[in-house]
């Protein structure tokens, strides 16, 4: 065997070894979108039949409360809590009904009952950055929302960044923690 057909010989498995790995990098990503987009497809045929929850300025949501708003990134309910379990999908939807006032400035609070370090919240609303927070220890997480981001008669997703979220990595726990909290309320008197 020549040189050259050593050589030949190496390229080519490098060269297959490199189609394999596209192919299951691109395999990966279809997972990722397909799984994606389904979950969207979900909540906008939730929204169509409008079947999300009505929540009404000033309900208190408890941490275990699935009929106010539908729950998106966070844990289950555990002992008077519930973590968040995402740095970047953590949020609720739910919708607004025509007869509430949602046009004056809003404050949203969070009673955090424990933080997995220092985190830095960002408050997001359908799509938009209203600002961020930064809590390093229990006590109340609020943040003002200006007139005119929750609209009346509509779908409301809120979603909160979490980039300090982390897996406690203890006894095989693996979660990714950010806040835990006891309840929210969303407060449109003005």
């Amino acid at each position: 065997m020549s040189y050259d057909a050593v050589t030949h010989r190496s390229y080519a498995v490098l060269g297959l070894a490199l189609v394999v790995w596209i192919g299951l990098a691109a395999w990966l990503v279809y997972l990722f979108e397909s799984q994606r987009d389904y979950e969207l497809n979900y909540f906008a045929r939730l929204d169509k039949l409008h079947l999300l929850p009505v929540y009404h300025p000033g309900d208190v949501v408890l941490y275990s409360d699935s009929r106010k708003l539908l729950w998106i990134g966070w844990a289950g309910p555990e002992a008077g809590y519930r973590w968040s379990a995402d740095k970047a999908q953590t949020g609720f939807l739910f919708r607004t009904n025509g007869t509430d006032n949602w046009n004056c400035p809003c404050k949203l609070k969070f009673d955090v009952r424990y933080t997995f370090g220092k985190q830095h919240v960002t408050l997001r609303i359908r799509g938009k950055t209203i600002t961020t927070a930064v809590i390093g220890n229990e006590g109340t997480l609020a943040f003002e929302i200006p007139p005119g981001i929750i609209q009346p008669n509509a779908t409301v997703s809120v979603q909160l960044l979490l980039p300090d979220a982390a897996p406690p990595g203890v006894n095989g726990d693996n979660r990714v923690l950010g806040i835990a909290i006891t309840d929210l309320e969303i407060d449109s008197s003005g």
